[in-house]
């Protein structure tokens, strides 16, 4: 038989998701330079990332309620402070 109008198709569960890239540009505190009486230097920096999310706690009745993000950037400094370059990679976990 065909299937009903109402029918949703879904992905497989664990549908391997594609990196998302991107630019960024960014701003900080250096903490090393931080004192009481003066001003801390900003780390400024941009740069190319890639992003992946995977979404998890699904059934057949209910969307994702969770996701895991990856990030990986690569920071070009445009300023003095030092942690402002350099590869970075950040894992989030949204419950």
């Amino acid at each position: 038989s065909a299937p009903s109008p109402m029918t949703v198709e879904r992905l497989p569960r664990y549908w391997p998701m594609l990196p998302i890239p991107y630019t960024f540009k960014g701003a900080g505190n250096n903490r090393k330079s931080m004192h009481y009486f003066t001003r801390s230097i900003e780390a400024y920096r941009v740069g190319p990332g890639l992003m992946w999310r995977v979404w998890y706690r699904e059934d057949d009745y209910h969307a994702p309620h969770s996701s895991i993000d990856i990030i990986l950037q690569y920071r070009f400094k445009l300023s003095d402070a030092d942690r402002a370059e350099g590869l970075s990679l950040r894992i989030t976990n949204a419950f």
